[in-house]
């Protein structure tokens, strides 16, 4: 599960959650998208669209830092649809993703963020090639974020 967590509570009946400050995820390993529409706007929503579209070949870090940065991209000339995230995501995701785009080009990264083409991660610097890391070891490196 991606660093956003919302915790399900055994004992509630299916699909309902225990109430936190997360208002969307995308739970990789019970492969639903929760959205809790009683705070979510209409950046959440798109951010968890553009989950749903990646490919899954991708790791879990790598799906979340292209699914901020091109909910950002979207939502640029409309500051006011921006789903509100914390700092610590910058770091995490979002600007290795970037340096991944000024390099690539954003053509060639919606590409690859569909499966349709493929990179060498080596050729990247440390923090881009750290999401391309199996999930358990990325945020293992990651610990001062938890």
């Amino acid at each position: 599960m991606e660093v956003q967590i919302i915790s399900r509570i055994h004992n509630l009946p299916s699909g309902q959650y225990y109430n936190t400050r997360s208002v969307a995820i995308t739970d990789y390993y019970l492969k639903e998208i929760v959205v809790r529409f009683d705070v979510a706007k209409f950046g959440h929503y798109l951010h968890e669209l553009i989950h749903s579209i990646l490919s899954s070949r991708h790791s879990h870090q790598l799906r979340e830092g292209l699914a901020w940065y091109f909910t950002l991209i979207l939502t640029d000339s409309k500051r006011y649809l921006r789903p509100h995230y914390p700092e610590f995501l910058n770091e995490l995701y979002i600007y290795p993703v970037k340096k991944m785009a000024n390099s690539l080009g954003d053509e060639f990264l919606k590409d690859f963020a569909l499966g349709n083409a493929t990179i060498h991660e080596e050729a990247f610097s440390q923090d881009v090639r750290e999401l391309f890391l199996p999930e358990q070891v990325f945020y293992t490196k990651k610990r001062f974020f938890r």
